[in-house]
């Protein structure tokens, strides 16, 4: 019973493809997935030129539309065709060109992740050597984040960002441009951890608002 509805969940991807000659590419890669408004991590498992599959972190329902954003901003919209578990199947409404998927060629060294990154307003606290500065935390990835300063830093270089109910992260300054820094995380966060935190009290203890 349990193998007849994978395979009948599986189809939603493939059924379409098989119909039209089309492939399925089996994926591992970060996305932003937009549902009722809401913004939260996944990870896309399965794509094909019709359908996704993808793992997720809040629960999905049946006839959901969604978007989902790549870390080249590349944007892909479409409806929730089945959802089992932290798994869903994502119909999508427009056929998607497989040998340009997630392909951003952008040149702005800032937009060139290898995840997406949700916007979000908050006060942290960046601690660079034994001083700390209060900052704004302006959008965050499980590799990294984007921070605005009152007070211009130096130069670039190893920090720890303090998160309200996380441990601190150890990171390092990628670029400097007037008040504001990018900061790689030395070991990527869970992806798990990090959409747990965004929807958690501890997050809005820093005011965070997340887009």
């Amino acid at each position: 019973m349990v193998t007849a509805k994978r395979a009948n969940e599986t189809s939603v991807v493939q059924g379409a493809d098989r119909r039209s000659g089309g492939r399925q590419v089996a994926v591992l890669r970060a996305a932003l997935i937009d549902i009722c408004g809401k913004t939260h991590f996944c990870r896309i498992v399965n794509v094909s030129a019709r359908g996704l599959e993808i793992r997720l972190y809040r629960a999905a329902k049946r006839g959901d539309k969604v978007s989902l954003r790549l870390a080249s901003d590349h944007c892909i919209s479409g409806t929730v065709a089945w959802s089992r578990g932290n798994c869903a199947g994502i119909q999508l409404d427009e056929t998607l060109d497989l040998s340009s998927f997630g392909q951003g060629g952008l040149s702005d060294p800032r937009r060139r992740r290898r995840m997406p990154r949700t916007s979000i307003d908050g006060s942290v606290t960046l601690i660079v050597g034994h001083v700390s500065y209060p900052a704004s935390l302006c959008d965050i990835s499980p590799a990294g984040a984007r921070i605005r300063l009152s007070l211009s830093l130096p130069s670039c270089g190893p920090v720890m960002l303090r998160l309200p109910g996380l441990a601190a992260i150890a990171a390092r300054i990628c670029w400097l441009e007037r008040a504001e820094a990018g900061l790689k995380f030395n070991v990527p966060l869970e992806m798990q951890l990090l959409e747990s935190w965004l929807g958690s009290s501890e997050s809005k203890l820093c005011g965070a608002v997340v887009d």
